[in-house]
């Protein structure tokens, strides 16, 4: 008997089941990023893996995966006995106040694993509130009339063990923004609408991102780089819009939606004509690609 096949199978039989657990929707969300927060079990489940797979104790590693899966979903993070995370969160708020002379507002922000959530502010600053074990770092520089604001995290000592961070960020609509994220693995809502949005670049490890575009602005180039993402595109059916995917193994419904194909290209009927456009393009070695036209 191969011991190594065989404990790669039972492995396979694990993750499956959790997958087929998702769809049906017995495993939501709050599962998976309390696996992402555990993440340091998960290697020492992998180290034993690799250490017993082809000894005699080959199916404990799987046995500890499926204990560990049951423990997350009974417990989420606060697993009993085994306290990796720091459960220590401070709430912590913090605001920009974008002067009316700023003709175009840069915005990067490196949350790095985060549940963030992106909307329109009506009092002309950048603000919003961390939850997290570190507090929020502010920084700005002043290029002629654009300001360069940077949004991030103290770093943690030696990067391990530091949980989800939750993101609420605002941003105002009186000035064009130009939005750049880095956000490693999680959640990031973007809700757009109302903001006149230049450029958008996001970039993630194990992420999905949610985005909605209203008719606000006039063109938006959004660019995507990820390794596993999930992405769901929300615009008004008058938006222009026209996609370019990179890569074989995304899963899209462009022709579901409308959208033509043209080479290379997706877009929408009468795409140069409309006054408002959203040009995309999507670059991650495996992950999904959904637009919705209302």
């Amino acid at each position: 008997m191969n011991r190594g096949r065989m404990s790669l199978g039972l492995w396979l039989v694990v993750i499956g089941t959790l997958l087929v657990l998702t769809n049906l929707g017995w495993l939501d969300r709050t599962f998976w990023l309390a696996v992402l927060e555990l993440w340091p079990l998960l290697l020492i489940v992998f180290g034993l893996h690799l250490v017993l797979s082809r000894t005699m104790f080959w199916m404990v590693p799987a046995l500890v995966g499926v204990a560990l899966a049951g423990a997350i979903f009974v417990f989420g993070t606060d697993i009993p006995f085994i306290p990796l995370t720091n459960n220590t969160r401070v709430v912590e708020a913090f605001q920009y106040s974008v002067e009316p002379e700023v003709e175009q507002l840069d915005i990067r922000i490196d949350v790095g694993a985060a549940d963030l959530a992106l909307r329109r502010s009506d009092d002309g600053s950048v603000s919003g509130r961390l939850v997290g074990s570190r507090l929020p770092v502010v920084t700005h520089r002043t290029l002629g009339n654009d300001v360069r604001l940077t949004l991030s995290q103290q770093r943690p000592w030696l990067g391990l063990f530091d949980g989800l961070a939750r993101w609420d960020v605002f941003v105002p609509e009186h000035v064009p923004v130009a939005l750049e994220l880095d956000g490693g693995a999680g959640v990031f809502d973007l809700d757009l609408r109302g903001l006149d949005v230049r450029s958008l670049v996001l970039r993630g490890g194990a992420a999905r991102f949610d985005l909605q575009f209203d008719a606000a602005g006039s063109h938006t180039t959004v660019r995507t780089d990820s390794r596993i993402a999930s992405i769901r595109l929300q615009v008004p059916r008058e938006v222009g819009l026209r996609v370019y995917i990179n890569r074989k193994l995304i899963e899209h419904n462009l022709s579901t939606a409308g959208l033509l194909r043209q080479n290379n290209w997706w877009q929408t009927p009468g795409y140069e004509q409309s006054e408002r456009t959203i040009e995309v393009y999507v670059d991650a070695v495996l992950g999904n690609f959904e637009v919705i036209r209302d």
